[in-house]
């Protein structure tokens, strides 16, 4: 992937929020239509060693996503 990770709609960017939120996007839609389990977005995001809250931070990015 080239560049930053972007979503437009309506002419207009949106707001993604934190870097990690926009690689659980990339992630997401690099693996599409396949099943990325929450232990990969983990893996991928902390390289050197998740914190004990990963779970729920991913969680919550992928809520925000969602809305």
């Amino acid at each position: 992937m080239l560049g930053s990770v972007e979503v437009w709609a309506n002419g207009q960017r949106v707001a993604l929020g934190p870097p990690k939120r926009r690689g659980v996007l990339a992630l997401l839609l690099l693996e599409l239509g396949h099943l990325v389990s929450v232990e990969r977005l983990i893996d991928t995001l902390w390289s050197g060693g998740p914190p004990p809250s990963a779970r729920a931070v991913v969680f919550a990015h992928v809520s925000r996503l969602r809305a």
